[in-house]
């Protein structure tokens, strides 16, 4: 039987009733938003794909606006929200409340975060209210995390502390939050991989993932071959789960079907058909959540223009899970595989 755990791709067949409502050609309501609460962040990583756009677009969504934006993500029956980046989320001076908000109206959150701005008052609001939170740590040492991260000041013990601290109150309360480690593998910190899994180990987080640093800042083909060589050795023997994106290649697929379940809200408002498109110079622009509320802007005309105009070819840039679910709803709802009827 195919473990049931949240990695698991056929979790999609769950939201069948909106699958339908796509293949029939329209967009239903989303399942999930990915929100930027800003594109400002206290760390520097040279690789972030991010730093032209921060550079042009120092901002946070206020107050009054992100909570605009939560009311209309109840009205639309969204049951999840990811709080990323663009920048640190954690840094947005209102995040808190925000959370708390989430919280009492059942709307469940994640978090991506470099780890370094988690308030220790806040732990227990973090821990009850999320499904998970993976730190962005890309080093096993302050020397190495100083020279890839870039803080202002040393920070790599007070992310240790950070995560160890939601570790702690996660078992003590029984929560059901899965804690990860991300790590951005390339030249300066590949020789670091043992390190990072015994210390990921130490920390008993669920799991740690290495994704290879990507376009101008690329690791050389040697050290992702010694970084893979090590990690597949270390997967054999480690007590969490360890997984990696080496040398998965982009492929080229039919129009994606299933972007429509998550939607994408930037710093600045802007709102994407895709994560992966806001940096596709508008092509794949919706709206302006300050031009028009997102609840209006969601399945609007301009929504379904976008969303028929996709271009499979962009795709091919981008390593991307809702390929793995269109996969899923063309084997199961398209060419029914699994015989669906037959229960």
């Amino acid at each position: 039987m195919t473990a049931i755990t949240p990695f698991n791709k056929l979790k999609i067949i769950a939201h069948s009733n909106k699958i339908f409502q796509l293949l029939e050609g329209k967009i239903p309501a989303p399942v999930r938003i990915v929100l930027e609460p800003t594109n400002l962040c206290n760390h520097n990583c040279f690789f972030c794909s991010y730093t032209n756009f921060r550079s042009e677009n120092k901002v946070f969504l206020p107050n009054e606006k992100l909570f605009e934006l939560a009311k209309d993500f109840k009205k639309l029956g969204v049951k999840s929200v990811s709080l990323v980046g663009g920048g640190e989320p954690m840094i947005h001076p209102d995040i808190y409340d925000l959370i708390r908000w989430f919280y009492k109206n059942k709307i469940f959150i994640s978090i991506t975060t470099n780890g370094s701005s988690i308030r220790e008052a806040e732990i227990d609001t973090i821990v009850r209210a999320s499904t998970y939170i993976r730190v962005s740590l890309n080093a096993a040492s302050t020397e190495t995390h100083n020279l890839v991260n870039a803080p202002k000041n040393d920070q790599f013990e007070r992310i240790i502390n950070n995560i160890e601290k939601l570790r702690i109150h996660r078992d003590k309360v029984g929560a059901n939050m899965l804690i990860g480690i991300r790590n951005a593998i390339h030249d300066k910190n590949f020789h670091e991989i043992e390190h990072m899994v015994a210390l990921a180990e130490k920390l008993k987080v669920d799991y740690i993932m290495f994704a290879a640093v990507l376009w101008e800042f690329a690791a050389s083909r040697e050290s992702i071959d010694i970084a893979h060589r090590k990690i597949e050795e270390l997967k054999k023997k480690s007590r969490i789960k360890i997984s990696h994106s080496f040398y998965k290649e982009p492929k080229r697929t039919p129009k994606c079907i299933s972007n429509p379940l998550i939607g994408t809200i930037s710093a600045n408002g802007d709102m994407y058909l895709c994560g992966f498109m806001d940096h596709a110079d508008g092509a794949y622009k919706i709206g302006n959540v300050y031009e028009e509320r997102f609840i209006n802007l969601w399945g609007s005309k301009k929504h379904y223009e976008v969303y028929n105009s996709q271009d499979p070819e962009y795709c091919t840039k981008y390593i991307c899970k809702m390929k793995e679910y269109d996969n899923v709803i063309r084997d199961v709802f398209v060419d029914d595989k699994m015989h669906i009827y037959s229960i």
